[in-house]
């Protein structure tokens, strides 16, 4: 499989992965054909990216940090508590039984580095982000050694962190950006999130710290309260460096996502600054920049296909296919930590136009007379 931009290029190509809404219902599944059709339907729906099978490396498949059915299960939790004016019946109980399983599910993955989904709609946003920022809080609060318990605690918090939002559904559906005076209503999410998870006896208050705390900034120029260093709870640490490293990935209707050395280059100049250092050093361990079936230009000017995670995550494995003439070559394997001549130097929407070319010339001639 490989990931790619929704575009007319991918007309007639089949979905490797079954496409679903965040209540679960089947969009399109894996097998079908993708015509101009659903490609527009699947971009009304705010769909940028699909897995598609791979004509050059049909056998790479993708093992993200988190399986399909959890991180549906998890979208689903995220879209009943946030679509709501209140904390649904049960909802907290909902919360941590599928952070438990989410937590389970980052214990028994074997990838060097965490792949996350880049298949996600941007018309549900908030609800993908809610689950994205409980996922990357957990690979932090891991990498820190963390107790089950604490670990708990933490996902829970971000995966309701933005909960305060619930009060302003007309702010978070608004398109465009918000006046002055709206951007203050929006600040009140923290306070106002804080305020409802705290009243449930079944949880704990450090998980209602994170939606008090994750706009909290190290130098204090976050909100609600301005908070300084030492005085942000360490789960507000976390969530803030999940926060704004997920919003950085996310396409928005206003803006792409960005590329992945930049958002991580960003992080960086943050830390020390605004986010804590030694929380950006965690994520930037583990989180994979390229997601495995990415496709990816070389500095070399060649083309390849993300085909596996390192121990560093800025250098995966990368299968070449096509060389910087862009002419099909023999598929071979490169790890990029033992080259440190070649760097990626781009993140492809898809095979560039005249490897798509040469891939389509090969196939008529494999077709008999």
């Amino acid at each position: 499989m490989r990931i790619a931009a929704l575009s007319p290029n991918l007309v007639g190509k089949k979905l490797a992965r079954t496409i679903r809404d965040t209540e679960g219902k089947v969009l399109l599944a894996a097998g079908m054909a993708l015509t101009p059709a659903y490609i527009k339907s699947l971009e009304k729906r705010g769909f940028r990216w699909v897995y598609v099978e791979n004509e050059l490396a049909p056998d790479i498949t993708v093992t993200e940090a988190v399986n399909e059915e959890t991180h549906q299960k998890a979208l689903q939790v995220a879209k009943k508590t946030l679509e709501g004016r209140t904390l649904p019946a049960g909802g907290v109980a909902e919360a941590r039984k599928v952070v438990e399983k989410i937590i389970s599910e980052l214990e028994g993955n074997s990838e060097l580095c965490y792949t996350m989904s880049v298949v996600r709609s941007i018309d549900e946003y908030t609800f993908e982000h809610s689950v994205n920022v409980c996922i990357l809080s957990l690979i932090i609060g891991s990498a820190l050694h963390y107790s089950r318990e604490d670990l708990h605690r933490l996902g829970v918090g971000a995966l309701l962190h933005d909960l305060g939002k619930i009060h302003m559904p007309e702010l978070v559906r608004k398109e465009g950006s918000l006046t002055p005076g709206e951007w203050e209503r929006m600040k009140e999410h923290t306070t106002l999130g804080f305020n409802d998870l705290r009243r449930h006896f079944d949880l704990s208050l450090l998980s209602a710290h994170v939606a008090y705390q994750h706009h909290e900034r190290l130098d204090g120029s976050g909100y609600p309260r301005g908070l300084k260093g030492s005085e942000i709870h360490e789960f507000g640490l976390i969530s803030a460096v999940a926060d704004v490293y997920d919003a950085m990935n996310a396409d928005r209707p206003y803006r792409s996502r960005r590329e992945p050395q930049e958002a991580a280059e960003e992080l960086r100049q943050q830390a020390g600054k605004t986010l804590h250092p030694e929380m950006v050093k965690k994520l930037l361990e583990k989180v994979a920049l390229y997601p495995t079936a990415s496709i990816v230009l070389l500095s070399s000017g060649e083309v390849g296909v993300v085909v596996g995670q390192t121990d560093d995550p800025a250098r995966p494995r990368v299968r070449v296919v096509a060389d910087a003439a862009y002419r099909l070559v023999e598929p071979h394997e490169l790890d990029l930590r033992e080259r440190p001549d070649l760097t990626i130097k781009k993140l492809l929407d898809d095979y560039p136009e005249k490897v798509r070319a040469e891939i389509a010339r090969r196939n008529r001639a494999a077709q008999p007379a």
